[in-house]
């Protein structure tokens, strides 16, 4: 949970379970956030004040690791296939998914799949791979509708494989 999402009303919903985890030292994330935590002031993009909010550094180690596993899961159940261990995954945050409509609307008109679970409300993703190359895939994971990330897996390798071909 961040700001992005504090408001959704399934966050909401789990809320007291969370605090529950908290109080038990059963929450990783509440543990890195109390070590780093700071105050810092929010402002709009026109620059205007818009007043203060809490900050933490996030563990991008433990962030990659669990959306590692989530797309290997999603790579198995959607593509069938399994990613190989020492494959690369480059996991990045995304704040603002509109930057990314025009690449997104693209890989949907080549081909590539937008996958709801449920409703969409808590998890839904667009997805491509290269046929030609496996394991190179690129994922966009939306979580409560406002938390993005994306997620290349073997991207590298598929690269070098195109450029020893092509030389």
């Amino acid at each position: 949970m961040d700001m992005d999402s504090a408001e959704h009303p399934i966050i909401k919903e789990l809320w007291g379970k969370f605090v529950r985890a908290v109080q038990r030292k059963q929450s990783h994330a509440a543990e890195d956030a109390m070590r780093t935590i700071r105050q810092i002031n929010l402002f709009t993009s026109a620059g205007i004040y818009a007043g203060q909010a809490y900050a933490f550094e996030v563990q991008h180690e433990r962030t990659t690791a669990i959306m590692t596993m989530i797309v290997r899961g999603l790579y198995h159940k959607y593509i069938g296939g399994i990613l190989p261990d020492n494959g690369t995954f480059d996991v990045y945050r995304i704040r603002d998914i509109s930057k990314f409509a025009p690449e997104l609307n693209i890989l949907l008109q080549i081909g590539a799949r937008h996958v709801r679970v449920g409703d969409g409300q808590v998890f839904e993703c667009i997805y491509a791979h290269a046929p030609d190359h496996p394991g190179a895939s690129i994922w966009f994971l939306c979580f409560y509708g406002k938390v993005y990330f994306s997620v290349a897996t073997n991207i590298t390798s598929a690269t070098d494989n195109i450029l020893k071909n092509a030389s």
